[in-house]
């Protein structure tokens, strides 16, 4: 079942530690892309995903019976439209309607373009927002410039990292709602399932992965020192997490917590270091393939 953009961060929002703005120019785009990838059916014009199956699925997965929006003044009022809530809307509201729209445009096959389309919408407008693994996640300014998040969706899809697509999907939406130990924890995972993938193992020590990962010549040997340093630098955020989420007496200082900037830290160079290990790796099925090939040329027969 579909979990909408408010009810992932409901807390986050309800605290303000979550704030998103939806100027009008990119209502209007958002708007005129939703109506082009709609799809008609039956008889009557009207009945369409837009117009028809998403209000009743919007109120339904929000579990309201009546869709409101903003209205000459600051007070929230019902509304008759779709295209009222998106242009009149509170920003999460019209961020639950992409969500939901998505999913409903699963059955007539154009989800996979609208959501691309969608993307290069928010990215006209210097949005932070993006939609990936069927979700709509907020970016960052670094993330932003280096489109590492992306990349890293991409390689997971192509390369069917489902676990650690999972893990790392938990990590941002923990870093957008303000979980910053939570986000290090998913972070670890992430980089674990990832490496638990490539080298086809079931081994379940982060060091024995790391030396495992150094020695499948995936990775070349002038980056494994990093690769090390980083499992370090992972550890130990792991530790300051796990003993700041119980309340550990070893870490009675603020500066000692694990707080969103270093949270941040942690899951730009997880995102960075996942995007160069399965590159690493597309490129090594690549080479093994092209050998292959050549091996079966020199078959006479």
């Amino acid at each position: 079942m579909l979990i909408t953009f408010s009810k992932r961060h409901k807390k986050a929002i309800e605290s303000k530690k979550l704030k998103i703005r939806i100027e009008k120019p990119l209502r209007n785009k958002i708007h005129g892309c939703m109506k082009r990838h709609d799809h008609n059916y039956g008889w009557d014009d009207m009945e369409s995903v837009l117009y028809n199956d998403l209000p009743e699925q919007l109120k339904y997965y929000l579990g309201t019976e009546e869709l409101k929006a903003y209205h000459d003044g600051n007070q929230k009022k019902p509304i008759n439209t779709i295209d009222d809530l998106i242009i009149h809307g509170w920003p999460v509201d019209i961020i639950d309607a992409i969500e939901t729209y998505a999913n409903a445009l699963k059955e007539s096959g154009n989800e996979r373009k609208f959501i691309e389309n969608i993307n290069k919408v928010f990215k006209s407008e210097g949005s932070p927002l993006r939609f990936l693994d069927e979700q709509v996640v907020v970016l960052d300014s670094m993330f932003m410039e280096s489109e590492v998040l992306c990349r890293a969706d991409g390689l997971f899809k192509t390369n069917f990292f489902d676990k650690a697509s999972n893990d790392f999907l938990s990590a941002r939406e923990n870093f957008t709602s303000g979980h910053y130990d939570d986000t290090i924890m998913a972070c670890n995972n992430a980089l674990e399932s990832a490496i638990k993938s490539i080298i086809d193992t079931t081994k379940t020590r982060q060091k024995e992965l790391i030396k495992s990962l150094n020695k499948s010549e995936i990775i070349p040997n002038y980056f494994g020192g990093f690769i090390d340093h980083f499992d370090g630098l992972l550890q130990s955020s792991f530790t300051i997490a796990n003993k700041t989420r119980h309340g550990d007496k070893e870490i009675p200082k603020d500066e000692n917590q694990v707080d969103k900037a270093l949270a941040s830290f942690v899951l730009h160079l997880t995102g960075t270091l996942l995007v160069f290990i399965m590159e690493r790796y597309e490129e090594k099925c690549k080479e093994e393939k092209t050998v292959e090939n050549d091996d079966d040329d020199d078959i006479p027969f």
